[in-house]
């Protein structure tokens, strides 16, 4: 079947059909739990609106207006979904010790919603990093608890492929899968060039220590 853009719709008009924010909107498609484009308007992927509607939506979380910060518990290597919790205001940030995580094998991933600034700041500790070491910050819009948990799925995302790129810069799949995460359709939009540029002052500074010394990446 063929379509036309404007039956078609965009990463904003399926987000508001599915009540959710844009960026949730993209941490769902990055793991899977929203349908994939059937067309492109230049750069702008569109979808089939029907497609939408019916897609069996699975995973839905709680949504909180608090001022709370939100902890996220650590990832096994080989699982990308985040699973949000969240802790008073009085309750002191839980450390991985605390959560039984094994930092020498597991991932520990820290987020924080920040209703003052309107946005959510992740931190992500790979597997061997150490406890209070970590690869990757990520600060971006977030108006809820779901866009924490997507933004806190998008870092993970980023933060395997610069995990891979400390061992070797030039490896060309994650290059590839970076620039796509941080490209203009994803949840970096007009800071796509921006973020971009990081990762290559990123890249240089492990090349420079020959991937003795791995800085953090600020996005």
């Amino acid at each position: 079947m063929s379509f036309t853009a404007t039956e078609l719709w965009t990463a904003q008009q399926c987000a508001a059909a599915w009540g959710i924010g844009l960026k949730t909107w993209h941490g769902y498609r990055a793991r899977g739990q929203a349908p994939e484009p059937c067309a492109h308007a230049g750069r702008t992927p569109l979808w089939d609106p029907q497609t939408v509607r019916t897609w069996p939506r699975t995973g839905q979380g709680a949504r909180t207006d608090k001022e709370i910060p939100v902890m996220l518990p650590a990832l096994p290597a080989d699982v990308p979904i985040v699973d949000v919790r969240a802790t008073s205001n009085d309750t002191e940030p839980t450390t991985p010790a605390q959560a039984g995580i094994d930092t020498d094998r597991q991932w520990w991933v820290e987020a924080v919603r920040r209703p003052r600034f309107g946005d959510a700041r992740v931190t992500v500790t790979p597997p061997g990093w150490g406890e209070y070491e970590h690869l990757l910050s990520v600060v971006l819009p977030a108006d809820d608890a779901d866009d924490v948990q997507a933004t806190a799925d998008y870092a993970v995302n980023i933060a395997r492929q610069l995990v891979t790129l400390s061992a070797d810069t030039r490896d060309a799949a994650a290059l590839a899968a970076l620039r796509e995460l941080l490209g203009p359709d994803g949840p970096q939009a007009g800071q796509s060039s921006t973020a971009w540029f990081k990762v290559i002052g990123w890249l240089n500074e492990v090349r420079a220590t020959r991937g003795r010394t791995i800085p953090v990446l600020d996005l």
